[in-house]
């Protein structure tokens, strides 16, 4: 019976709060380096190897697949439905426009401004904010849904890896569970930096083994950026 095993994995740590915030940290190396070391370790082997368009995406699948041989590198491919919703400085720059919009001053504490970041991740996912640069959830939703659909439809015997972002993963968990579009911000907001999630598609069923696994990772280098 053919079976697809699809491995989600969030890219590893990027520069939350810098000018640039699309590129891995020296933390999101050492992140998809460890990751890769685990999956060759345990014998993972794919069929098809997606990455999202995000400097950050492309970086943590070329890092984690230095531990395969060529053959598993050149089975890359490049999937633009694979993206982010939004970049991390977008949506911290609508969090901060809206609390100056409020007449409250924007805090300096890193902490404070990503409770704030995630709150605007609600509002987006409820369709209550927009964010400049940003598809509104119902796009995002749909186009990350049918490229799984499409998984779905072709039905082979593979393993696959996709390397994108923790939106893209959290929509891809709401549509196989069936619950709300508004979910996403729930899963978005707890995604681990390299979390593992697979998908298992047979016939017209789609079904999760594991979802967010951390545990590839030592304790310092868990991180949710």
């Amino acid at each position: 019976m053919n079976k697809i095993r699809l491995l989600l994995i969030r890219h590893g740590q990027a520069q939350f709060g810098q000018t640039d915030y699309d590129s891995l940290s020296e933390i999101g190396q050492q992140q998809a380096n460890l990751t890769g070391q685990f999956l060759y370790a345990h014998g993972y082997q794919f069929d098809r190897i997606y990455y999202g368009p995000r400097v950050r995406h492309q970086q943590t699948a070329h890092t984690l697949l230095k531990s395969w041989s060529t053959s598993q590198v050149e089975k890359q491919w490049f999937e633009t439905a694979l993206d982010e919703f939004a970049d991390g400085r977008q949506v911290l720059e609508a969090a901060r426009q809206s609390t100056l919009d409020a007449n409250q001053p924007w805090p300096d504490s890193r902490q404070a401004q990503l409770r704030l970041y995630v709150k605007t991740l609600h509002q987006w996912a409820q369709n209550r904010v927009t964010i400049d640069g940003c598809v509104n959830v119902d796009q995002f939703y749909q186009t990350v849904t049918q490229w799984l659909d499409q998984l779905w439809v072709e039905r082979r015997d593979e393993n696959v890896l996709a390397v994108t972002s923790a939106g893209t993963i959290a929509a891809i968990i709401c549509h196989v569970l069936q619950l709300d579009k508004a979910k996403i911000a729930d899963f978005t907001t707890r995604m681990f930096n390299t979390g593992l999630t697979q998908v298992v598609i047979q016939r017209h069923r789609c079904s999760i083994e594991f979802i967010n696994s951390p545990l590839h990772l030592p304790n310092e280098l868990v991180t949710q950026i």
